[in-house]
This record gives structure tokens, sequence and C-alpha cells, in this order.
């Protein structure tokens, strides 16, 4: 179904010529006006948005455990009912297999510029997110462990990553080659063996928590705006994951993962709401270094757009050289 047709499926009126324009590059993510004559400041006075869900979970598990969060008072969009049941599935033309959609209020914000403050806060709402799912899963997509990738999905992702390299950072091939072979090497032989076998404490997560998913609305303000790859992992699995891929993909984000010391304060914030066990600190340069291999090694592979770009391509060469050492979850 074109996007036209779904929003009909919700029964919104929308004018037979009128086109819409994803508002994301890289997903469809539409946002419409429903209704140009409504009250001002009723329910219908907003825009909308319309996106695909239920990526990892169920649609109906990332609705409710959303919702779940909003009455807790915690920053994150949920499903309106304001057009009865949301989300629906809808078979797809192209390829007749389902697709989940969901409409969202849509949010306003002020840009992430990646001060202090704003970072202070993204700890913050992790924190809060992850203190509110240890208890109930909603029925989210449970993943005990570390994802394990195999050797030949790595080998095949190196090979990429060296000809970016060789591509637009010549001189950082020597290191780039160090670094890959190191990591490859560790993860396999004694990491990933190891992390197999260890149950460490589950929460429900968005599974992709970075800037780009936020919205602030002020900067103490962050809203997650896309919580539809949301499962039931490792809390502090998601947590490396939100260190390595926090200023991905975002133009007004520095272009470098977290210093040192941005990370001190993110984590201090976050430790309000979560106390790390002492297995989860025994195992955390573990964990980081699987979150690498499986986050970060995968979009080093599979984002040519990002090492196209001027600026991105400089987040891309951090996320592959900082010394991951230098972040502790002390």
């Amino acid at each position: 179904m074109e996007h036209i047709d779904i929003l009909r499926a919700f029964d919104i009126s929308i004018d037979g010529e009128q086109s819409l324009e994803s508002i994301y590059a890289y997903a469809p993510v539409y946002r419409f006006n429903y209704d140009d004559q409504a009250e001002p400041g009723s329910e219908a006075d907003r825009d909308w948005v319309l996106k695909r869900t239920g990526v990892r979970s169920t649609a109906n598990a990332i609705a409710d455990w959303t919702s779940y969060l909003v009455s807790q008072g915690i920053g994150s969009v949920a499903p309106t009912q304001y057009f009865g049941k949301n989300p629906r599935c809808f078979l797809s033309g192209k390829n007749d297999t389902e697709e989940n959609w969901i409409i969202y209020p849509f949010v306003r914000g002020i840009p992430y510029k990646g001060d202090l403050v704003q970072i202070r806060s993204a700890g913050k709402l992790l924190g809060e997110i992850h203190a509110t799912g240890m208890d109930r899963d909603f029925k989210l997509k449970v993943n005990k462990t570390v994802v394990a990738v195999d050797e030949k999905e790595i080998e095949e992702d190196i090979k990429v990553v060296i000809q970016k390299i060789e591509q637009y950072f010549p001189e950082k091939l020597k290191i780039t080659q160090e670094i890959l072979t190191f990591y490859c090497q560790r993860y396999l032989k004694e990491v990933l063996p190891k992390l197999l076998k260890i149950s460490l404490p589950l929460t429900n997560c968005s599974w992709d928590y970075k800037a780009a998913n936020l919205i602030y609305q002020t900067d103490t303000s962050p809203i997650l705006i896309d919580p539809d790859h949301g499962g039931r992992i490792p809390r502090m699995y998601d947590l490396a994951t939100a260190l390595l891929l926090f200023h991905c993909d975002l133009s007004s984000a520095p272009k470098s993962m977290f210093t040192p010391g941005e990370w001190v304060i993110f984590l201090d914030e976050y430790k309000q709401y979560i106390h790390p066990t002492v297995e989860e600190q025994k195992t955390w340069s573990d964990l980081l270094l699987c979150a690498w291999i499986d986050e970060a090694l995968w979009l080093l592979s599979h984002f040519p757009e990002g090492w196209a770009d001027a600026n991105e391509s400089y987040y891309l060469l951090s996320l592959l050289t900082t010394d991951l050492s230098n972040f502790s979850l002390q």
C-alpha cells in the first residue's frame, strides 16, 4: 500500500492530489496535518507522524511499552488513539508481506548540539527508561545475551571498512588494520564465548538510543521519538550501544563519539536510576567490544552515504579508531 492509502485506512481524509514526503532519509516517516479546519488547541489541531513499527518486537508490544512509559511520565512518544486502532497491520503490495504502521504525535524541539546539559539529560532519560522496564516485559522480543556475529560476516564487513578507509582516509589504513585484527580475534576467541554463558540483568530498551532518535523540547527535556526497534536485552548492552552510536547520523551533532569527559557526565546521570551490578562492571569492557562488533562494525560497513559525507565521515573515523578502554563504568 502507498502511504496515502495507509492514511485512508486509518480513516484519515487526505486530498487525492496531496503528496507526502518522508522527513527521514533512510526510512519512511511521514509528517501530516489531519485537519486544517480544526479548532485551535484541540486534539486535531496538531501534526502527526506515520511510520513503520515492530522492527524486532511486535507492533502491539511496542505500543503497550511506550504507552506505559508515557503513563509513568517518561519522555517518549506513544501511539495516539485519536484515529482508532493504532498500530495497524497492512499487506505490502510490493512483496505480499505484512507491514505494521503507527501514528505518533509530531514532536517539535530544538537542535541537539552536543552540549553538556543535553548530554546529561540524555543520560537521565536512558536511566529512566531502563529503570522503568525492569519488572515488566510487555511481550517485547527478549534477547538474553549479547548478539552473536559469526566470523564470516565479520570478515566481510572488515573488507568493506578497509575499502572505505583506503578511499577516504588512506593515512589511517595501518592503524585501522591493526584495530580490526585485534578486535576480531579478541571477540571470536575470548569475549563472545564468555559472554554467551553469562546472564546479565535485562530491561526494556529502544535498542537504538541516539541523539537522532531524540527530540529536545528544551535542553533538559529530550523525548524518545523512535522506540520502534525496541526489545528486552541486557541493559549494559544497550548502554554500550548508546555510547558508541549516540552521535551517529545527525548533522547538528559533534562529528565524533563522546569524549571520556562527556561519557562521565552521561553515565553519572544514568547511574542515578540504574546501579550496575558487580558482574556488569566486571564484564563492561567485553560488553562494549560485543556492541562494537554488532552495531559499530555493521554501521561502518553499511553506511556508504556516511563515508561520502564530509562531516559524517569524521564521526565514522572516530567510531573506528577511538580507544574503547577510555570508557569505564566507574
